[in-house]
Parts: C-alpha cells; structure tokens; sequence
C-alpha cells in the first residue's frame, strides 16, 4: 500500500492485577483507536504483563484475545508481553506486533537483560510503511535501536517501563528527540505511567510515563504527561520520514563499511573479525577548562582572546583548553568565505607559541583551506606547540560552504597519555563517532559546537544531543558559543553505580553526570577528570548482544584501525 498517512495511537497505561483484566482494558483501547480512525495502536513494554505463577496457557490466552481485538476493529496492534516461554521457567520480554487479520507479524525477546535473546529484531510494515521496534533498555544498542532505519524503517518506537529517574525534566525526551533527528524518522515512545501501587499488581509501580510521538524534526506531534490510562494520537505524513540523515551516514566512505556490514549481519550473514583490542589507557588526571565564549568577526582579535585564556586556564591549573566551534572566524558566511588560508595559518600559529608557552593543550575551531579547498575544523595544539589532531567534519552542512571531511582517524589525540576525540559541529548527529570511539578505547571526547538559536527549540535539541554523546562510558567535554552556550562537561563511567553522594548535582542512575553545566551568555567551566581504567563500552554491549559482534568490530576498525595505531605517533593524518 501506497501510504502517505498514517494515524496511530499511543495507550500509555499498566497492567491491572489480573491477566485476563489488563488484556480487556487493552482491547478498549483498540476500539477507541479504531473509532478515532488510527490504523495502529501502541502499547508499552510489559503493559501485558502475567504473575510468576500464571500458565502459559492464560498468556497464549490473552494474546488470542488481542489478536482477535486486532481483527474485529481492523488496526495494528504492537505491544509488550511479560510471560513463560515454551520450556522456560522464567519470564521474558517481548515486543510483538499484530496485523487486522489478527496475524502475528513481529515478534522479538528483550536483549538487554540477563538470559536475554541474541538476535537484533529487523522490520514489520503496517500498511506497506517499514517499522521497527525497541524494548526500553535496548535502546543502548544501536543494532536495535536505530539500524532497521538503515534498512528502511520510518518510524522507530520504544516500547518501555522506564523508571521515574529516568525521567530527566530539564531535558525531556533526551534519548527520543536525538534518535529522530540524525535518522530523519519518526520516533515514537510508549512508556508505563506513574501507576497504583505495587503491590495491587506486583509490578514496581514506578513508571513516569511521558508517551510521546515525534516529527523527524524532533518536535512533538503528541505527548503525555505523567497520567494513567491517556491515549494520544496523532497523523504521520510518511513522506516526512526522508531518513535523509541516515542516509549520509551510510553513504559516507569512512562510515559505509561498518553500516553496510550491519544490515548483512541483521540478514543473517556471518562476518569474521580479528579479536578487538582496547586502546590501553594509562591512570591519569586532566584539568579541563571550557571556555563558552561569543567572539568578534576579526580573526586576530578573537586569536588574542584564545590566547588570553590559554593563559587564564594556565593559571588554573588546566591540562586543556577547549573552546567553541569556528572560535576564529564565527559563524556569520561572509567573514569566513573572506578568511583566506594565510591569515588562518598566522593565527593558528600565534595559538601554538601560545600553547607552548603556557605548557596547555588548547582545543579550537576554525575554517582550514587545504589544496583550495575549505574544510569545519577541529584543530588541538598540544602542550609542545605542535598540532595533536587536525580534524575535519565528515558531516558539514549542505549549504556548501565546507566540503566533508574523509578521515576518522584525525580525530584522535592523547593528552597525558589518554586517547581521546575531537569532534564538531554536525556531527553531534552521528553520535555512533562517539560511540565507536569509545568501543575503541577513548576516554576522553571533546565537541565544539556553534548553535542553538537557529530555530525556536534549538538549544534544548542541542542539549538532548550532547547527552546523547556523553553516554558511552567515558567523559565527554561539549563546548558551544555563547549567546546560546550551555557548554557542558559529562561522566559515563559510572552510570551504573547506585550510590547517591558521589558529589556531582543532577545525579540519575540511568543517565550521564553533569559535572558542570553553563547557562547562556559567556562563561567558562572547569572540572577535573580522574580517569582510572580504561573504556568498557564494548565489553557491555557485546554482553547483551553477541550477534553484533563482528559490528562493533568493523566500527572500530573505521574509526581507528590497526594500521592507524602503528603510525599514530606520526600526526593526525590526511
């Protein structure tokens, strides 16, 4: 079927005590979406959800009922299951999806829990419309959460309980909005409400609910609050789904391999890696100073102000100096077409004596012009006053005024022997940079960046995307120009540590440390890292997903390879 729209309705609601109640409460929500014309409804994961003791006959009996529900009302059905599995004793998590002839068509079991399954789901279509599905925590891998787009998949939902702390308000739907805007899909959440008490039902009663369906553009068609019992719903235009992000990433030469070999992986094709090995990563301690500044349009005035403040962080203590995105020219057309390459490379110079002298790695933007042509550049001066990393955005805007980058390598340095990553600019919206960074061993990234007012929502979009980053077990450093700023300084590597007093504000078990956060306007934050292992980003993910393996280790290689190891002392490369 030719669709070019598609309603669908979100039921942000939980399991009632009984099996058998809960299945009769979903099936009015399928009528009440079918009365309002929606071709599809969503329900969260586990919203069917069966005691410990309950046969597996009254779970198959339950499911029959909404099979039957789907074909009596003629609409898609995709909910979640808790229940036994043939010859299992325990219970399991299931994303499953029915069609208007009450046929099962989509049917995948959690990863992201001990004794989980292997395989990464792939698509189901409702009307002829490719989607794809994702149980609560296995939005952390990406084999899940996002690479069906790469197959084709034009909105991607999330079927989940997540817990009230998981709920952080001053950055709302951090992990839904991201997800939506470097795909250009639809992303839709369902999510468990804040629900009675647990023990009426013996579930944990703690859900914060906050259902929602985005636009590709990452603003909401329809949301939920913290209710129970809520139905949203809202009309899709299909052709809004371009996945045009998706498709430059799969399409770029550094980043086409690993995305080309995990849709053959999803298909069932075996690929065959050498074993991975992890950046090693020495015990150290870096003094970090960001500096949230605004600039001028002079290139030598805003020189001298970096230079100023490789000073300031000198006498700080810092080990780094990071500062925003194009800190040279700004953003503004007109000055950085005129920015021609000697008046670069004279302050580019005038920085390095500077770094050399305060004894500071200093991390900055500017436009570079190389063989004629104009490229976004990450430039990191080390505390010798050579260049540590010259990088060039893979993905800069389509307006012409850079070409793209065509080296991952450039992106790594090592300050007090600890690899790290520059990044800048859009590539925060390929955040698998930063994540098969870390799968590599960095534990350290930095990312420059100069936006956030564009367009009403910008700074928070941009704030929901620096989360994103941060969230791969390592620290992430993101530094924005003022007026917009809200520069920000995160930790990952110890998301899953429980313990309450660990002495940063705005602490969620689930989610990044902010070790500091600007506001607007100019600023500067300072934070000490104290870095004492080296990265687990890959160990954990390949625990919950060892089919993907062969992945992780394809990224890995794109982003710095065996080859790049051996000469990496030699410079940032071409």
């Amino acid at each position: 079927m030719n669709t070019r729209k598609l309603r669908i309705a979100v039921a942000q609601t939980s399991p009632e005590c009984l099996l058998e109640r809960t299945a009769e409460k979903m099936v009015s929500y399928v009528a009440e979406a079918a009365g309002k014309k929606c071709r599809l409804v969503v329900f969260p994961e586990g919203c069917l959800s069966s005691a410990a003791d309950d046969p597996k006959r009254r779970i198959d009996e339950a499911v029959e009922t909404l099979r039957r529900a789907a074909a009596e009302n003629d609409i898609y059905i995709l909910f979640g299951l808790f229940g036994k599995d043939d010859g299992r004793e325990d219970g399991r998590e299931w994303a499953m999806a029915v069609d208007p002839r009450g046929k099962m068509i989509y049917k995948y079991v959690k990863l992201w829990i001990p004794n989980g399954a292997d395989r990464a789901p792939g698509l189901f279509f409702v009307d002829g419309v490719p989607c794809a599905a994702t149980l609560c925590a296995d939005r952390w891998l990406r084999g899940v959460e996002e690479l069906p787009a790469f197959s084709g998949a034009k909105i991607l939902f999330e079927l989940s309980g997540n817990y009230a702390d998981e709920w952080v308000s001053d950055l709302g739907w951090f992990w839904y909005v991201p997800r939506a805007l470097r795909n250009d899909a639809f992303v839709v959440l369902a999510n468990q409400p804040v629900s009675r008490p647990a023990e009426e039902y013996g579930g944990q009663g703690i859900g914060h609910g906050h259902s929602v369906i985005l636009a590709p553009d990452g603003f909401p068609l329809a949301a939920a609050g913290f209710e129970n019992d809520k139905l949203i719903f809202a009309d899709l235009n299909i052709a809004d789904a371009t996945l045009e992000q998706t498709k430059k990433r799969s399409g770029h030469p550094v980043m086409s391999g690993f995305w080309d070999a995990g849709r053959r992986i999803l298909d069932g094709e075996k690929i065959v890696m050498p074993p991975h090995n992890t950046l090693p990563c020495p015990e150290a301690v870096i003094n970090v100073a960001a500096f949230q500044i605004a600039g001028s349009r002079d290139i030598d005035t805003n020189a001298d102000r970096l230079i100023d403040s490789i000073g300031a962080a000198a006498k700080h203590g810092a080990d780094i100096a990071v500062f925003p995105e194009l800190t040279l020219t700004g953003n503004i057309r007109e000055d950085i077409e005129g920015a021609d390459a000697a008046r670069l490379n004279a302050a580019i110079k005038k920085i390095s004596a500077a770094a050399k002298t305060a004894g500071v790695t200093a991390a900055f933007g500017t436009p570079y012009i190389e063989a004629g042509r104009r490229y976004n550049c990450a430039y990191v001066i080390g505390p010798d006053g050579e260049t540590a990393a010259r990088h060039f955005e893979l993905n800069p805007s389509s307006d012409g005024l850079f070409e793209r980058g065509l080296s991952a390598r450039s992106m790594w340095f090592y300050i007090n022997g600890v690899p790290a990553v520059i990044t800048l600019g859009n590539e925060f919206l390929w955040n698998e940079l930063a994540e098969l960074a870390s799968i590599r061993g960095a534990m350290l990234h930095l990312h420059l960046s100069r936006r956030g007012n564009e367009r009403p929502g910008g700074v928070l979009h941009m704030r929901q995307m620096f989360s994103c980053l941060a969230s791969f077990k390592n620290y992430t450093v993101c530094v924005n120009a003022a007026p917009a700023g809200r520069s920000s300084i995160w930790n990952d590597t110890g998301r899953y540590d429980k313990r309450k007093d660990i002495g940063y504000a705005g602490f969620w078990p689930y989610f990044p440390l902010r070790m500091a956060e600007a506001g607007g306007g100019e600023d500067t934050l300072f934070a000490e890292i104290s870095i004492k292992d080296r990265n687990r980003h890959y160990e954990k993910v390949v625990s919950f997903n060892a089919q993907m393996d062969s992945w992780y280790k394809t990224g890995g290689e794109a982003i710095f390879s065996e080859r790049d190891r051996a000469d990496a002392a030699e410079g940032p490369g071409a």
